[in-house]
């Protein structure tokens, strides 16, 4: 049996190789084994950085987790009906699994579980290439355990599903199988493509919550254009809404997107994907995914802020402090996202130009400071604030001393205190 600790040796940190040391030692106290399992294999053959951390335990108990939780100073933080348990240590995320075999009652149910041997818990994984494991016990630390000659697909770049009825178990093995082929740069094997285009729509089986999250994890990827576009070609995207498709313009715009270092990333894709929808179409993907208030402000507020701005029809321009008043308050993803759908357009001019000038203006003067001039308490103070703002916005105001003008004119203030006459 292959031996892959000096991999493991190299891929992993000090932090990560004690930790996993620490699991086994706890898991043998416990009569347990234990195995590094999955996507943690897979990129360490790969030479890729390994940064999830699943374990799969073979007799597992539920005084287990919280044993290794105290041998590495951590703590248990969530544990799932599946026996899966979350573990925060040292900053670290480790998953401690029970290793199962699973049958599913119908399409798109949660699987029924049972407790299993590592052999049985490969055998239930999405692909070949996540259902390889090595052994963490002391005797056998790092023999790698491929009962199904996955390493072959590892070395020839072959995304394979492990039967026939992978994808009708669970489609969201549809999303996965694109976002690993995307990733690592792979080809879905030729049968598993055939399956999974006679699979998609199974997606219509899946909950909202879990297609949801699914799909989240697809625009979280780095390579998340690539990844939508290839759903597209294989019938995926229209099977999660008829609605959603890439045209030629939607495709330019999500790669101008990924090119931005906007920080939520997603909300942004949203906004782009959803931009040529209906508000009905909107209406029904946000209940489809049941988006949470976040993404649903994002989705609503892409068709409103493409509205506002729009071209008047008599064709003369807009006072920048309109488009400021038009679009204040609306969500920010959701008025990037109409931006870079509309290209070099008077609109996305509009749209850029108050995402990075307008929104940042402020007058200079604050309320105390109009009190300290004369200006009597009350809504005076706000309105003439107001017209402070718009001043600032036109370009008719651009330092303290003007904003003072300002505010003495409009008051008929002399350089002395004097209460301000309002009509």
């Amino acid at each position: 049996m292959k031996n892959i600790a000096a991999t493991l040796e190299a891929q992993l940190d000090n932090l990560s190789l004690c930790q996993l040391r620490g699991i086994a030692a706890v898991a043998e106290v416990h009569g347990a084994r234990t195995y590094l399992a999955g996507g943690a294999v897979r990129d360490a053959l790969l030479g890729l950085q390994v940064s999830d951390v699943d374990i799969a335990v073979v007799g597992m108990t539920s005084e287990l987790p919280i044993g290794v939780a105290q041998a590495l100073n951590g703590r248990v933080v969530a544990r799932s009906q599946f026996n899966t348990f979350s573990l925060i240590a040292s900053g670290r995320h480790i998953d401690l699994t029970m290793a199962r075999c699973e049958t599913y009652a119908h399409s798109g149910a949660l699987p029924t579980v049972l407790p299993g041997t590592i052999r049985q818990d490969l055998a239930r994984r999405d692909f070949t290439i996540n259902a390889m494991a090595v052994s963490l016990s002391t005797g056998s630390f790092g023999e790698l355990i491929d009962l199904l000659n996955c390493q072959s697909d590892l070395k020839t770049g072959m995304v394979r599903v492990l039967h026939d009825d992978s994808f009708k178990d669970d489609a969201t093995r549809i999303l996965r199988a694109a976002r690993y082929a995307v990733r690592l740069g792979f080809t879905l094997e030729a049968h598993t493509e055939h399956l999974l285009r006679g699979a998609v729509s199974y997606l219509d089986t899946i909950s909202p919550a879990r297609l949801r999250d699914e799909f989240m994890r697809v625009l979280q990827e780095g390579r998340a254009v690539s990844i939508l576009e290839m759903l597209q070609c294989l019938g995926a995207l229209r099977s999660i809404h008829p609605a959603l498709a890439l045209s030629p313009q939607t495709s330019d715009a999500l790669r101008r997107a990924a090119q931005s270092d906007y920080a939520e990333m997603p909300a942004l894709f949203l906004s782009i994907l959803t931009y040529s929808m209906t508000e009905s179409e909107k209406a029904n993907l946000v209940e489809r995914l049941q988006l949470n208030s976040r993404l649903r402000q994002t989705v609503q507020s892409t068709g409103l802020a493409r509205s506002l701005v729009q071209d008047d029809r008599s064709g003369g321009d807009v006072r920048r402090s309109e488009i400021y008043r038009r679009l204040k308050g609306l969500d920010e993803a959701a008025i990037l996202g109409c931006a870079l759908s509309e290209g070099d357009s008077v609109m996305a001019q509009r749209l850029m130009l108050y995402l990075n000038e307008l929104r940042h203006i402020t007058p200079a003067l604050k309320g105390t400071d109009l009190l300290a001039l004369g200006v009597p308490q009350g809504p005076e103070v706000g309105a003439l604030l107001d017209d402070l703002l718009e001043a600032r916005l036109d370009g008719k105001i651009e330092t303290r001393q003007d904003e003072i003008s300002f505010v003495r004119a409009q008051c008929n203030l002399p350089a002395s205190k004097e209460t301000c006459r309002t009509s």
